[in-house]
């Protein structure tokens, strides 16, 4: 998904389609268990699709800028 010239935030915004927690996890570099304990708890922006979890890539990337020194 992420080749080794993108930054996370490019990789992110170049993705079009919602993530499972595990991608995005994968992504910004964080154990899956964390990721869905702060889609949990809104710590991270997620929604229910169903039953199943999924972050959309495009908000993931303005929540990575915010945090980001």
């Amino acid at each position: 998904m992420m080749n080794s010239d993108q930054t996370i935030v490019e990789s992110l915004k170049a993705t079009r389609k919602p993530l499972k927690v595990a991608e995005a996890s994968e992504i910004i570099g964080i154990h899956p268990v964390t990721a869905y304990k702060w889609a949990k708890d809104g710590k991270m922006p997620s929604l229910r699709l169903g039953g199943a979890v999924r972050i959309d890539p495009q908000a993931l990337a303005r929540w990575v800028e915010e945090r980001s020194l």
